[in-house]
């Protein structure tokens, strides 16, 4: 899932709606607000859900009870064989120590 702003490439979608919802959940802030360290009052969560034929999406933004709904734009579908991470692209299976490090972090 990904969203992005201000045209960064000629082919960027309009996002107003979803800048809209980020608007109205958190008032006031921009995305030049780097230095403002968020505390448990300023998260949120997106719900994806996604139907029994994989075919449909729907998806809200969520902080406490207040609920919008976000656009769902291009979505691609396919089936991945094991150890592939797009189409037709195999990726050399990871060892054990390399899957708990993806799974745990670094152990100090």
């Amino acid at each position: 899932m990904s969203f992005s702003l201000r045209e960064r490439a000629v082919s960027e979608s309009d996002l107003s709606e979803v800048r809209a919802a980020f608007d109205e959940l958190f008032p006031k802030r921009t995305l030049e607000d780097n230095d403002y360290l968020p505390g448990e009052a300023d998260m949120a969560r997106v719900e994806v859900h996604v139907s029994d034929d994989f075919r449909r999406f729907t998806a809200t933004l969520v902080k406490g009870d207040v609920r919008l709904p976000l656009p769902v734009g291009k979505t691609q579908h396919f089936e991945l064989e094991p150890f592939t991470h797009w189409p037709g692209n195999k990726t050399e299976e990871i060892t054990p120590e390399e899957r708990r490090l993806f799974q745990y972090g670094p152990q100090v």
